[in-house]
């Protein structure tokens, strides 16, 4: 069942069969079951044709009919529905919203189901069906064309995919693929709500992409998307309520209409005894597809090592060494210690050979240091003397790579970490990463937020900025009021300068997820901190706070965790241990969360409605803005006083939708039981 949160502007999708009669006898309602969910959009030019296919399922032993339902988005327009059951076709009709309004509320009250509240003040396609037989399934097919509404800079696309709140089964599988053309750069296309896999196919053509299987799924799908002819673009979305203030700064790279811009690159690869099989093969098969893809000024070196170091070829080669290159990376074998201590050594005197090119390290280990300094704190210092140019990207394969000199590494020479599980390919990681750093746009970038008052920015450092990628900064702001941002950066070593005027709103509520993705990049940050420095009460209660008001796991706020397989692994020793499953896992996640702007993985009870946050305790959906001894207001689901209230706060029905729920709104806690 596919139910959605009203919002003013929202895209929907798909729809939803409601049994006739609402309840039968008996105590739980009757619900039919959306097997599967298939979409398929094409946006040309900001205009959006999207086509559904959903099937339905009867679980019941008994023949049902049903009244199918599918709210119409504001200015769209219905282009195809078809539906066949037993082999016979099924016709519908529109009901504007006050009539859609009126019969769903009547509904509402005889089915005691708070769920279909979320249907409230929607214009409404309907069509009734006639049977649906026991174990049987229904399968419809429905398309509309909308102009997608732009905000700022951005065109905003949302697909409703909550069926948590109206269903018994898991869907069996869901997809989403949307195909973005535009005249201009496509850039900065992104998720809220969801980890997107984007595929660009051209500077003016992208693809998006979700596909799960047995999901219950809570929240919507939302992604924005901008497109311009400039080589480089700035987009500011803010939100603010109260004294706090929040903003999301993207800085997109187009494709540059100059020369690429060069760059040296220095690959480090663990040859060690450990790497031996799949995993060496992996990441020759990565090295030889990063070597092909050189553009012809670029300088590159290859390190191997394992108890000893070899350099391939004696140092940094060019464009015309590729064939060399590639037939010593064919030689490459696997055994030995790991002497992680050499081999950044000598990655550090090639950098340092390098002139007026960006240089970046890609340093791959799945092992801790055999040979050599051992000590994290003690090998980082000792490189840090030789160390004067390149940014390193250091990627942990496996479990037993020691996750506090990992992050030592990349903190001290402004780079990233990532994390490979065994279940990963390591070959797709390894070229994702290369191709999204072939060609700077930026280098060294520095912002200016003029007189604006920034604090608590996420990340402090934006590093560099790519073609066809974003850089997004999160943080807080304290003064409101009209200001120029500017941008500093290299380009083939000469400083560049952006400049843009924004508004940071004294009061704006539109984009209500900005303080969550604020939250999640801060969590990130204070537990790489105390990953780094030990606990501290004042950070181990700011993570603790941020976790519980926002719904984000961390190993302080277990009770958001529901298996206990994820307790084990998220717990906070585990957290403190330098390397096993348990560390990789904690510190693969905080890595996301250092630079996300998705959702985590969804591992607790908890739901996020605009721009509140519930989690479930016992049978009640709690407010995280609730505390104990605040004043509180009964009011009883289903009587007169609970309809008069939905009536007059029409802005609460989504969260009344929860049922049994506390909700904290204007400082008084309304609990409805």
């Amino acid at each position: 069942m596919s139910i959605f949160m009203l919002f003013p502007l929202l895209l929907l999708g798909d729809g939803h069969i409601i049994p006739i009669p609402p309840r039968p006898p008996g105590p739980k309602p009757l619900y039919i079951d959306i097997k599967s969910q298939h979409a398929e959009v094409k946006i040309v030019e900001g205009v959006a044709a999207v086509e559904i296919e959903e099937v339905f399922y009867n679980p019941h032993e008994m023949r049902i009919e049903g009244e199918y339902i599918f709210p119409i988005p504001e200015g769209a327009s219905l282009s195809d529905f078809s539906m066949w059951v037993n082999g016979k076709e099924v016709k519908g009709e529109i009901l504007r919203s006050d009539e859609a309004r009126r019969r769903y509320l009547e509904i509402v009250r005889r089915r005691r189901d708070p769920a279909l509240l979320e249907y409230y003040n929607r214009d409404m396609f309907r069509c009734r069906i006639f049977p649906i037989e026991p174990h049987g399934e229904v399968r419809v097919k429905i398309g509309y064309e909308q102009v997608l509404k732009k905000k700022g800079d951005m065109y905003e696309f949302r697909y409703p995919l909550k069926i948590n709140s109206l269903t018994e089964h898991p869907m069996e599988s869901f997809s989403l693929h949307a195909a973005i053309e535009a005249s201009w750069d496509i850039k900065n296309v992104f998720s809220p709500t969801h980890s997107i896999d984007v595929v660009p196919k051209d500077k003016n053509k992208v693809e998006v992409a979700i596909e799960e299987n047995n999901i219950r799924p809570n929240s919507d799908v939302i992604f924005y998307y901008s497109a311009s002819r400039e080589e480089f673009d700035m987009s500011l979305l803010t939100y603010r309520k109260g004294k706090d203030g929040y903003f999301l700064l993207s800085l997109s790279g187009g494709y540059i209409s100059e020369d690429k811009e060069n760059k040296a690159i220095i690959f480090v690869l663990d040859r060690s005894g450990s790497m031996r099989g799949r995993k060496i093969e992996q990441a020759k098969e990565a090295l030889e597809f990063m070597v092909n893809s050189l553009n012809k000024g670029d300088e590159f070196a290859i390190i191997t090592f394992s108890t000893d170091v070899e350099v391939l070829g004696d140092g940094l080669m060019g464009w015309r060494d590729r064939e060399r290159a590639l037939s010593g990376i064919r030689d490459i074998n696997a055994g030995g210690g790991t002497n992680i201590e050499g081999a950044l050594l000598r990655a550090a005197e090639l950098a340092n050979k390098v002139e007026k090119l960006p240089v970046y390290v890609v340093f791959l280990t799945d092992g801790e240091p055999t040979v050599g300094e051992r000590n994290p704190e003690r090998l980082k210092d000792k490189i840090k003397k030789e160390w004067e140019n390149g940014r390193l990207f250091v990627f942990g394969v496996g479990y037993d790579v020691n996750t506090e000199l990992l992050e030592l590494l990349t903190g001290e020479f402004r780079g990233r970490g990532e994390y490979v599980t065994p279940d990963e390919d390591l070959e797709i990681v390894l070229s994702s990463f290369f191709s999204s750093i072939q060609t700077p746009v930026l280098t060294d970038v520095e912002i200016d937020y003029g007189k604006i008052k920034v604090k608590k920015v996420h990340p402090e450092q934006p590093g560099d900025l790519f073609a066809g990628s974003s850089i997004t900064i999160a943080g807080m702001y304290e003064n409101p009021g009209k200001t120029t941002i500017t941008v500093k950066g290299k380009r083939k070593g000469r400083e560049v300068v952006y400049e843009e005027r924004f508004e940071f709103p004294g009061e704006s509520e539109e984009y209500a997820f900005v303080p969550r993705v604020w939250a999640r990049r801060r969590i990130g940050y204070l537990l790489s901190q105390i990953k780094r420095y030990g606990e501290s009460r004042e950070l181990v209660d700011e993570v603790t706070e941020l976790g519980k008001r926002f719904g984000i796991v961390t190993p302080y706020t277990s009770y958001l965790i529901t298996d206990e397989e994820e307790r084990r692994l998220y717990a906070p020793g585990v957290f403190r241990a330098e390397k096993g499953e348990g560390a990789v896992r904690i510190m693969k996640d905080v890595a996301f969360a250092k630079r996300a702007i998705t959702g985590t993985p969804q591992r607790r009870e908890v739901k996020v409605i605009g721009e509140k946050t519930f989690y479930m305790k016992g049978e009640v959906w709690v407010d995280t803005e609730y505390k104990e001894g605040m004043k509180e207001k009964r009011i009883e689901l289903w009587s007169r006083e609970y309809e008069k209230f939905m009536e007059s706060h029409p802005e609460l029905v989504p969260y009344l939708a929860l049922g049994k729920v506390i909700v904290v709104w204007k400082g008084v806690a309304y609990r409805f039981e």
